[in-house]
Order: C-alpha cells, then structure tokens, then sequence
C-alpha cells in the first residue's frame, strides 16, 4: 500500500471525481482528460466504476483509511476518499458535473462561482492554480495533527479543536480569494471552484466521542497527510461538449484554408 502511494505521489496531477454523473458524462470527461494528460497523471478514486485509463490511488497506510473511516460514518465513503487522498497526493480534484458538487458542498469552506462557462485555456490554469495552493497548504496538516494528539492526551479541551478548525477556514478563504482573484465572482452563479477541508469530515465525532475510544485509532504519521485541504474545479458536461464543438470548428476552419494555400504556393 505504501509503496504504491509513494509511487505515484510525484506524478499524479489530480484526481476524478465523477460520483453521480452518468456513463456519458464520465467517457467524455475522459476523453478531454487524455487530450491533456498522461494516464498516470490522473488518479482514480477507489470507488471509480472506470478502469480503463489513469491509475488507481489508495490510502498511504491502512491507519489513514482507519481513522477517517471510523470517525465519518455518515459520509459516503467516495465523497470521503476524494476530500481525504486529495489532501494526501497534493493533487486537486476535478469534479466532473454538478451532482458531484452536490455530493462534496457540505465540506467546502470557499467557494467561487461566476455567471458564465470557462474556455478551455481556463480550466487548465485553474487545474494548475488548485494544485500549486493545495501544495502551499499541505503543511497546515500538521497544525491539526498534533492538536488532536494534544487533545488525546488531554492538554487541550475540545472547543479548541473548534477553535482551529474556524481559524483554517478564515486564513484559507482570504488565501483563496488572492489566489482565485481573477475568476469573476457571481453569487447568483454556477460553482466553479471550491476548496473542502478534510477535517470537517470527522470534528462531530471528535468532539461527542470519549477521548479514551478516540485514542484507540490508529493517530500515526501517515494519518497526518489526509489534514491538508482538497481544492476542487467544477467541470460540467456541457462545457466539454463545448470544448469538443470549439475543436471541431477550428478544424473545419483550418482545412478550408489549407487548399487555398496549396493553390498559391
């Protein structure tokens, strides 16, 4: 398990996220992804029913997949993987269509949404953006690491799990505001791009259970890698179906130009 982990650590780019969409959705989602990226640089989600193209990802270890298991009950166990192994690759994910951000909006602590669809080039760049920010965010998993582990041992109360889970979303939201700046705000609009932190999976059931259970799970350094945040981009079918029309145009465009400059050469 680990070894798989560290292997694709370093080449996985982002990770699908297509929970709700149906088979249609999903092939042409696929199909702009091969158009972009190299298989092993799209990750799979354990749940994905397509295993055609990218690659598999997993849990580093089994205690992380323990402890996010046994305290998010009540979450879906794809919604809790990609929140939870999108903090551990440091790859954003790409949420194909609106049932998916459905799915993943009750964990979001920022969003940006915006009146019209992105082109093509815009995607990518906000692709690009979502990993460079969850990479400059990746070490606040350490914050929360080890106040749990002060929490287990009783030096902290748990309000001040509370406490640090409001000042994540305080410092993330102004963060992504600067980093997200030029995507045009509509609060009226369609979600564009999001950021989901892991914790909020798990902080009702660190707060109600007995810290004595709680010390029972498995709190070791590969647990630590899910505390990071998960940045998503919302990528709808129809704007791929635009995407591919706005191809296909400009093929059409280029071989009826290309006789004419045959003629004159």
């Amino acid at each position: 398990m680990l070894h798989h982990y560290l292997s694709l650590l370093k080449s996985v780019q982002l990770l699908l996220f297509a929970s709700g969409e149906n088979g249609g959705a999903l092939e042409l989602g696929m199909k702009w992804l091969r158009r972009h990226f190299q298989p092993v640089e799209v990750g799979l989600l354990p749940a994905s029913s397509y295993k055609g193209w990218g690659v598999a990802v997993n849990y580093p270890q089994g205690s992380a997949a323990r402890v996010f298991t046994e305290l998010s009950p009540d979450a879906p166990p794809e919604v809790r993987d990609a929140l939870v192994l999108s903090s551990c690759y440091i790859a954003p994910l790409m949420v194909l269509g609106n049932k998916g951000w459905e799915r993943l909006s009750s964990y979001a602590l920022w969003v940006r949404r915006t009146s019209r669809l992105p082109d093509e080039n815009e995607i990518l760049r906000l692709l690009h953006l979502s990993a460079n920010a969850t990479a400059q965010w990746f070490p606040l998993a350490r914050e929360v690491y080890h106040a749990i582990l002060d929490y287990l041992h009783g030096e902290l109360q748990p309000d001040a799990l509370d406490i640090l889970a409001e000042k994540r979303r305080i410092q993330i939201a102004q963060e992504a505001e600067r980093i997200f700046n030029t995507v045009p705000h509509h609060e009226q609009g369609s979600p564009l791009v999001f950021v989901a932190d892991p914790l909020r999976l798990i902080a009702p059931w660190l707060r109600t259970m007995k810290r004595t259970l709680l010390a029972e799970l498995p709190w070791d350094e590969f647990a630590s890698l899910g505390f990071g945040f998960a940045v998503g981009v919302i990528v709808t079918p129809e704007n791929l179906r635009r995407f591919f029309r706005s191809e296909q145009a400009e093929r059409r465009l280029s071989h009826a130009r290309t006789p004419s400059r045959n003629r004159h050469g």
